[in-house]
């Protein structure tokens, strides 16, 4: 009888999700969470059988393009800062 082994969880969904976090003080971070959440979800939904957790990588995922965003508002914010600082 050929046993059936019960899917893992996706490491890469886990380190989305530590990026992700760690983005929230270190914010450059947060783009390696973007890229680990979507190689985690392609790979979960090519091989259903070997891993699961997508919702893991889905966290990671929104956690880590809310950080992106945030701090690219912020870097467009300093940049309008500064233009308006140096052209008066």
């Amino acid at each position: 009888m050929t046993e059936q082994k019960e899917p893992k969880i996706n490491p890469f969904g886990i380190a989305s999700l530590v990026c992700g976090v760690v983005g929230l003080i270190i914010w450059v971070i947060a783009i390696l969470g973007v890229v680990f959440g979507h190689v985690a979800r392609n790979q979960i939904k090519k091989t259903p059988q070997k891993y699961s957790w997508g919702g893991l990588a889905l966290a990671g995922l929104i956690v880590s393009y809310i950080i992106v965003a945030i701090n690219m508002l912020a870097l467009l914010g300093m940049g309008a800062f500064w233009v308006s600082i140096l052209s008066s």
